[in-house]
């Protein structure tokens, strides 16, 4: 038997989610499949639905990259404890920010989202430490196939550039 307020709590819970859609659908006028992506996202993390809302991120980035969906994924893996990775995603979202900014300077919400990343930025980067890894001696760099942080997966050119970690807790598995 379903308590007396089930009917109330259906009824609410549709509506919400009609309210979002029609929020993402706002928002998105064109449709296009990363705004409506991103914006499903950001429902999601208003939830507090970290990990679904991580993955709506990163389908938006997939389908298109912007600054938007790469905060916006950012603040996710960062509400998931993987520091590290919001870190370096938040570099990503900085480089797509930068070019935002020149193409639109007098944009409030480019200029906005901006200020945003920077301090987010600064915000994680008081989080994590970085190393640099390098092979053995007379071992050739081919002989690493991958490197994995872990619980935040792999990283690219791992051998080429400082690596993002958070001490005390970071793996890194080659």
């Amino acid at each position: 038997m379903l308590p007396a307020h089930a009917p109330a709590v259906r009824l609410a819970t549709i509506l919400c989610i009609l309210l979002a859609a029609k929020v993402a659908s706002a928002a998105c006028p064109d449709k296009r499949a990363s705004c409506v992506l991103h914006e499903e996202g950001v429902a999601l993390f208003l939830e507090k639905n970290y990990e679904e809302a991580a993955k709506k991120f990163a389908a938006a980035i997939a389908a298109e990259p912007t600054a938007r969906s790469y905060l916006g994924y950012a603040q996710a893996v960062e509400a998931l404890n993987q520091i590290a990775l919001a870190y370096d995603t938040m570099v990503a979202a900085q480089r797509l920010s930068a070019a935002e900014m020149q193409a639109n300077p007098k944009d409030a919400e480019v200029s906005s989202r901006q200020e945003r990343i920077k301090y987010k930025l600064g915000e994680l980067r008081a989080k994590i430490g970085f190393v640099w890894l390098r092979v053995p001696p007379g071992v050739p760099p081919q002989r690493v196939v991958a490197v994995k942080r872990e619980g935040e997966g792999d990283l690219s050119q791992p051998l080429t550039q400082w690596t993002a970690v958070s001490p005390g807790r970071q793996v890194l598995i080659a």
